[in-house]
């Protein structure tokens, strides 16, 4: 078993010391997802969030910038995926977003948004990355994302028209019996949450299980497909446990982590 399994014990994740999906016969099939940004990490904790994250079947991260190889060198996941190209030549950052997952892996797509604020912005890299898996014979879509920070009046623009461009690449690529996740690093207030989740149809497993919105920033949200039945058994901030050997946080992003169930 994981050395922190006893606590994510508490958090309902049913999964085996392998941190794969379970499934037990005649029973739904359930897996984990988690989404992190990890910009402020340092390289040293890197490769210790990359091993954490062998306990979750699928992991999204965001602000993973030159030295994200390290990080991803010390998870197991069989599918992983560095969106590293960046929007422009003179661009110093690429996107900053990377997916891992156990489950078989069918196609990745991804593009950056075409919002910027300013040419010359070194945050302005922000994109989508689409990584479509087999669960089952069900088709999984995880959308993980990183918007626009900033509250300079460019940074506001550019975080609303890259929402809409978010919307509508999840309707393009998503029809109605694929089974949509999306994650990532949202940088919107409670106000502006509506517009993605209403759009798409999408829930949030915080609002679904316990009824109430915490994190307008690291969000994992969900709809299911037109043939599965896909719903959240649990949701948890788990900044307690991606923590440092003295107790001090690896990113000072909240990890946000949730099981669910498919059939």
């Amino acid at each position: 078993m994981k050395r922190w399994m006893g606590l994510l014990c508490l958090f309902s994740l049913h999964y085996g010391g392998s941190g794969r999906a379970a499934e037990q016969a005649g029973m739904p099939l359930t897996f984990s997802v988690l989404t992190y940004q990890v910009q402020t990490a340092s390289p040293e904790n890197l490769p210790v969030i990359g091993r954490k994250l062998d306990d979750f079947d699928i992991a999204g991260v965001q602000g993973c910038f030159s030295s994200c190889g390290i990080l991803l060198a010390a998870a197991h996941h069989p599918n992983k995926f560095y969106f590293s190209e960046r929007p422009f030549w003179w661009k110093r950052s690429n996107s900053g977003l990377a997916s891992l997952s156990n489950f078989p892996l069918i196609e990745v797509k991804k593009v950056h948004y075409k919002a910027q604020a300013g040419l010359l912005n070194p945050d302005a890299s922000k994109g989508i990355l689409l990584m479509r898996y087999d669960v089952n014979g069900h088709i999984l879509d995880v959308y993980n994302t990183q918007i626009q920070p900033g509250q300079d009046q460019l940074d506001v623009a550019a975080r609303q028209f890259q929402a809409l461009e978010l919307v509508q690449y999840v309707n393009v690529e998503s029809p109605p019996e694929h089974t949509v996740v999306l994650i990532g690093d949202f940088n919107l207030g409670k106000s502006k949450q509506p517009t993605i989740k209403s759009k798409l149809k999408l829930q949030d497993p915080a609002e679904t299980l316990y009824g109430w919105f915490e994190n307008p920033f690291d969000r994992v949200l969900f709809r299911s497909g037109s043939n599965t039945v896909f719903k959240p058994i649990a949701w948890k901030d788990l900044s307690d446990v991606f923590v440092d050997a003295a107790g001090a946080p690896l990113s000072q992003s909240a990890p946000i982590a949730v099981e669910f169930s498919l059939e």
